[in-house]
């Protein structure tokens, strides 16, 4: 996947100007999963 982006990325494709949107909800997305988990799992730990 990280081939393709960079690929479109280089030829200045539309479909990656269209994708940056997408891709950078995704990311917001992780960084709020692992958060979530890190969290969970301090919560976890400090209980025991």
């Amino acid at each position: 996947m990280a081939d393709a982006i960079n690929t479109l990325s280089d030829q200045a494709s539309p479909a990656y100007e269209q994708a940056i949107p997408v891709l950078e909800m995704l990311l917001k997305a992780e960084s709020s999963e692992r958060e979530v988990r890190s969290i969970n799992y301090q919560m976890k730990i400090s209980r025991n």
